[in-house]
């Protein structure tokens, strides 16, 4: 079982160029969200349907999914941890 260690970004943070940014320290995150209403076969199955705006925006522009599982140990959460901690203050 996997599950998703999700951070909601502030509004002065970018998770392209958080993400763009936590590679340099060799980990990989992604987008924490996904909008069903994006996916064009779910689209009209989506309710209540959400207009295109802040709310696509705040999900998939502020959202990141962080490497985090029950296999890795203190260390390697550490490393994850300490990585976001700095990227976040340096783009702050």
């Amino acid at each position: 079982v996997w599950q998703s260690y999700v951070i909601t970004l502030g509004p002065q943070f970018s998770q392209r160029e958080v993400s763009a940014a936590m590679r340099e320290y060799h980990i990989e995150t992604n987008c924490g969200a996904t909008v069903l209403s994006t996916i064009s076969h779910l689209a009209e199955q989506v309710t209540p349907r959400v207009e295109q705006g802040v709310a696509h925006t705040m999900l998939l522009d502020r959202t990141l999914a962080l490497p985090m599982c029950e296999r890795y140990d203190e260390e390697v959460l550490d490393r994850v941890v300490k990585g976001l901690t700095e990227v976040l203050s340096k783009l702050a």
